[in-house]
């Protein structure tokens, strides 16, 4: 496997991690209120069910909208630096090589 392509396989984890980070901490509030007890029973997971519900979808159409690893080998440095952006990735510098962006974006 090409280094490139490899690195552009774990960029895209990276984004998919950071996606499933921030929708921890979307829940985390329900969360610490429905463990105050120290446990968490079946109602409050049910009452819980509508914010799962969209975190999932949430998390579905990011990993929906990420392009292949093929694809991304192909993107031009713009198009890396706005998927950064849009992903909520801040860079060091717009100066960046494209294999740096990519190791910047799984940081």
């Amino acid at each position: 496997m090409e280094r490139d392509t490899l690195l552009m396989g774990i960029a895209l984890i990276g984004i998919v991690a950071a996606a499933l980070y921030r929708a921890y901490l979307k829940l985390k509030p329900s969360l610490d209120l429905a463990l105050e007890d120290g446990s968490l029973s079946l109602d409050e997971v049910i009452d819980m069910k509508d914010e799962l519900i969209d975190v999932a979808g949430d998390v579905g159409d990011l990993i929906k909208s990420l392009p292949s690893a093929s694809k991304m080998k192909t993107m031009k440095k713009a198009d890396l630096l706005a998927l950064a952006e849009k992903n909520n990735v801040e860079l060091s510098s717009a100066t960046l090589t494209k294999a740096q962006i990519i190791a910047e974006m799984l940081e």
